[in-house]
C-alpha cells in the first residue's frame, strides 16, 4: 500500500573501479539516507545480507559506487543519484555461506568540497562568490548549480586563507 509521499526503491546497483555492476536490490533490506541543514551532502548507509561474497568477488574497496534509483508513487518519474562508497563496517559472518554488512555512502562531491582549496580573497554578493567558486574551483556542471538565488548586500568581501570548499559554504 502506498500513501502520501511514498518512496520506491527502484534500483541499487553497486558499480566498481574496473566498470563492474551488481544490483543489489534483493540484498539490502534497510536503506537509510540522512539530510541534514548543516551538511550539504546527502549521505547514509545500506545494510547488506551477502551470500554471493560481493566484497571479495566484484574486488570491493570502498572506492565504488553507489547508484539509487527510487520513484514516488507508482507513476512518479524515476530519480537517479550516483554516491561513493566510502566504507564497508561492520563485517559478520552469519553462517557458512552468508555475512552481513553496512555499506557507508555520501554524494561524491563530498571529497571534491574538501579537496579543493581557495587561498585568495573574493568580492561581489555572497551567492556570486560561491557560484564563482562552484564553477571555477570545483568545476560543478551547470545542471546542479541551476538553481542559485542571488544575494544581498552585492558588495560583500570574502578572505579565504587557505579554506576548503567546504567551509567556504558553511561560512
Amino acid at each position: 500500500m502506498n500513501t502520501q509521499g511514498h518512496i520506491n526503491v527502484v534500483d541499487l546497483t553497486i558499480t566498481n573501479q574496473y566498470q563492474e555492476s551488481v544490483n543489489i536490490m534483493t540484498m539490502s533490506p534497510v536503506l537509510t539516507i540522512f539530510e541534514n541543514i548543516r551538511n550539504v551532502f546527502l549521505s547514509g548507509n545500506l545494510f547488506v545480507i551477502d551470500s554471493l561474497e560481493l566484497i571479495k568477488k566484484y574486488r570491493m574497496t570502498g572506492q565504488e559506487s553507489l547508484t539509487i534509483r527510487l520513484r514516488q508513487g507508482e507513476d512518479g518519474r524515476v530519480i537517479e543519484k550516483v554516491f561513493r562508497i566510502y566504507a564497508i563496517t561492520q563485517v559478520r559472518q552469519q553462517n557458512q555461506n552468508t555475512k552481513t554488512y553496512n555499506l557507508h555512502f555520501i554524494d561524491p562531491y563530498f571529497f571534491k568540497f574538501e579537496r579543493t582549496i581557495i587561498d585568495r580573497a573574493m568580492r561581489g554578493s555572497l551567492s556570486a562568490i560561491l557560484l564563482k567558486v562552484l564553477r571555477e574551483d570545483v568545476k560543478l556542471q551547470e545542471d546542479v548549480i541551476a538553481h542559485f538565488s542571488e544575494t544581498t548586500p552585492e558588495n560583500s568581501q570574502v578572505l579565504c586563507p587557505k579554506w576548503t570548499v567546504s567551509k567556504l559554504v558553511s561560512y
